[in-house]
């Protein structure tokens, strides 16, 4: 139907302004215009309430994402896929060292290719677009969402990495070579760099980003695309006190974020020489 891509709170207000106008058509006469007038307040009152409630309840959002998304279907299917590969590639039960060790393969590179894909995505292609196509204040709004959640990612993958590794070679530890040693150094490096980030970085940009923002909306800039303009505020000496604040922690921040890249790339390139002299 076309009401079903009609979010329902935008369906209830016309709702109540119907009801409200319906009841005022029925009005016989005058004598009766004081009660019908005091039962549409209380009409109102009541259908207003009921909408305030729908509007604030603290399931909504969980409801939304439900209801009125794809996403559940995404996680459905990556689930059924799991549960299909399984059942199609058995293991044998006697194995429980073989099934053990399937699963810490399947999470660290899961993980891995996850964690990868997060870093090429954001860095090369969602910071690029935006940045490139929407007002500068807009982008930043965009950021200050995406900001957290993606470095919060990032280190939870990060985690789950570099134990998984750990796990997978401990059995042969004695026998680590160089490039072994090498690879759980870079792992931990590339959490160690994305925790402090995420931590000690993320909060600041955040807050510089809103200062800055709330002073250049008070002088009319920022609606700039794709560079910056800053106007009548380059002789604001607080504004560009603050902005230079914002810049330091920001490269400070993408400094970091190249640094994890070039972690995962290097990780990358040794599983793929593991998989090549396998294969060989």
């Amino acid at each position: 139907m076309v009401f079903s891509a009609i979010p329902k709170g935008k369906l209830f207000r016309p709702a109540v302004i119907f009801l409200l106008n319906s009841s005022r058509k029925t009005a016989p006469n005058k004598t009766t215009d004081v009660a019908l007038h005091a039962n549409d307040a209380k009409k109102q009152l009541a259908l207003e309430s009921a909408y305030r409630t729908y509007s604030t309840n603290p399931k909504k959002k969980i409801y939304r994402i439900v209801s009125r998304t794809t996403q559940p279907i995404h996680a459905a299917s990556v689930i059924l896929i799991v549960i299909l590969s399984m059942i199609f590639f058995p293991v044998d039960r006697k194995q429980s060292n073989f099934l053990s060790s399937r699963f810490t393969y399947f999470t660290y590179f899961t993980a891995f290719s996850l964690h990868i894909g997060f870093q090429f995505w954001m860095t090369f292609v969602s910071g690029l677009s935006l940045y490139f196509n929407l007002a500068r204040h807009a982008f930043g709004d965009v950021q200050k969402i995406l900001f957290p959640r993606y470095f919060t990612m990032n280190c939870v993958l990060s985690a789950v990495t570099v134990v998984q590794f750990g796990r997978l070679h401990a059995p042969s530890f004695y026998q680590w070579d160089l490039h072994t040693f090498l690879q759980l150094i870079t792992l931990t490096l590339c959490f160690i760099v994305e925790f402090c980030i995420r931590v000690y970085f993320v909060p600041s940009v955040l807050q510089l980003i809103s200062i800055k923002t709330s002073i250049e909306k008070s002088a009319g800039i920022g609606q700039e695309v794709g560079h910056y303009d800053l106007g009548p505020l380059l002789q604001c000496p607080h504004y560009m006190s603050i902005h230079k604040s914002f810049r330091k922690v920001h490269m400070f921040t993408a400094i970091g974020n190249i640094i994890a890249i070039m972690c995962s790339v290097f990780h990358l390139y040794f599983v793929s020489c593991k998989w090549t002299m396998r294969l060989s």
